[in-house]
């Protein structure tokens, strides 16, 4: 599942973390990440993550920054037409 949020306001950062917190209560053993695609090197590593299998159906939830600066759309299009179904990821944008 993919969700979008855009805005610079407490509102949207709250429905971020609620969001984040919603899928820990529903998913104990599962992982939060961020990631901050303005910083160098992470669209690689999370075209990796993208990719990865999870050998014990762990969910997954990455909080993306920064997608919008970056020429993250090509990731962004491969991850679209083959999503996972143990990953969940938020786009927070500013």
């Amino acid at each position: 599942m993919i969700f979008f949020y855009y805005g610079n306001s407490v509102l949207v950062k709250e429905a971020v973390q609620k969001k984040a917190v919603t899928f820990l209560k529903s998913y104990s053993s599962g992982i939060v990440q961020g990631w901050d695609l303005r910083e160098a090197g992470q669209i690689e590593r999370l075209a990796e993550e993208l990719q990865a299998q999870s050998f014990f159906g762990e969910k997954k939830l990455f909080i993306v920054q920064g997608a919008l600066a970056t020429d993250a759309s090509e990731l962004i299009k491969r991850y679209i037409k083959n999503p996972s179904a143990d990953l969940e990821l938020i786009f927070q944008e500013e």
